[in-house]
């Protein structure tokens, strides 16, 4: 059986551009790779010369059964890929924003009912992640407290650090909350975060941590996966609860421009003081709409984050301990 080469330089197929072949079909010339090539009469012919009448022969058919197996083993494992990259965000995303158990039965704060999730979004265009389930109000921070804030900077682009600093700047101003940099951390904060952490911050409750890590590129919507935040499990005070801690996890994979960050961590903050997603167009807390620079909050925003704020009034609060 004869057949032509199509010159001593390969080509590229005349159906596959991408594919370089030294096959040419034996009637007409064209470069043909082996899934064009037809086991004609006489020679090796492409499927356009052949009408498409004549079958690969047998040693085609299994090179084109093996392509077929190995593009499907490709598709499957693509498909595995991204469906871990998603799993592994969502675990994050839930760990950072999680409803807190009920206490145990005979304890201290046995007289606390469990939060619960917020109701529907609010017409003024926010909504709270959790609320107590007496009373209906928000879990938020104590407002009249200063909270403190550490940044790891492993893994942050240029100008992250400053706009971490504009984030909280505006957070501040929107809540009346006093907020005080506690200086760099080598704390990570990936797994369950703990309230209470004495051999990084001493006899205090951990301070807000904010820093950057590799968390998976497309796993989310829109711009990506830009990061994840949240408040940390909320401790009992009295008969409801609240919020003494949190995190926020920017994920150094998805390339944010500089001039987006501020808003993405004006976002994440919104979340770490008991704000959750809404769709009111605008505002900072719809995933949509926190990618702009210079990044403003919406009116909705600020209804949200006056009821979770100082405007809202002093709340008690325990003192730490290794149970919080």
């Amino acid at each position: 059986m004869s057949q032509k080469i199509a010159d001593e330089k390969k080509k590229s197929c005349y159906k596959h551009a991408s594919r370089e072949t030294s096959l040419a079909c034996g009637r007409c010339g064209r470069p043909i790779c082996w899934e064009c090539l037809v086991d004609a009469p006489v020679g090796f012919q492409c499927r356009k010369c052949t009408g498409q009448k004549s079958k690969p022969s047998g040693a085609v058919r299994k090179v084109h059964r093996r392509n077929r197996l190995k593009r499907g083993l490709v598709k499957v494992a693509k498909t595995l890929v991204v469906l871990a990259l998603v799993a592994s965000a969502t675990v994050v995303y839930i760990r950072t924003q999680r409803t807190a158990p009920a206490p145990d039965a005979g304890g201290a704060a046995a007289v606390a009912t469990a939060p619960i999730p917020g109701p529907a979004e609010d017409p003024a265009g926010f909504r709270f992640l959790e609320v107590d389930a007496r009373t209906g109000q928000p879990l938020r921070f104590n407002p009249c407290r200063t909270i403190e804030y550490v940044v790891n900077v492993e893994g942050a682009p240029a100008g992250g650090l400053s706009a971490v600093n504009a984030a909280v700047d505006q957070i501040s101003k929107a809540t009346g909350i006093a907020f005080v940099s506690a200086g760099i951390t080598s704390e990570r904060g990936l797994a369950d975060r703990q309230n209470y952490q004495p051999n990084y911050y001493g006899d205090k409750w951990a301070p807000i941590l904010i820093g950057w890590l590799p968390l998976g590129q497309g796993a989310g919507a829109g711009h990506g996966f830009a990061g994840v935040g949240g408040p940390s499990r909320p401790v009992p005070s009295g008969n409801t609860w609240v919020y003494v801690s949190g995190k926020v996890l920017m994920n150094s994979d998805d390339k944010v421009p500089p001039a987006f960050i501020q808003g993405v961590v004006m976002h994440e903050l919104g979340h770490v003081l008991g704000l959750d997603h809404v769709t009111s167009a605008g505002n900072v807390m719809n995933p949509a709409g926190n990618m702009v620079p210079n990044q403003p909050w919406g009116s909705g925003d600020l209804a949200g984050l006056q009821k979770v704020g100082k405007a809202a009034g002093c709340l008690g609060e325990p003192k730490p301990s290794a149970t919080s």
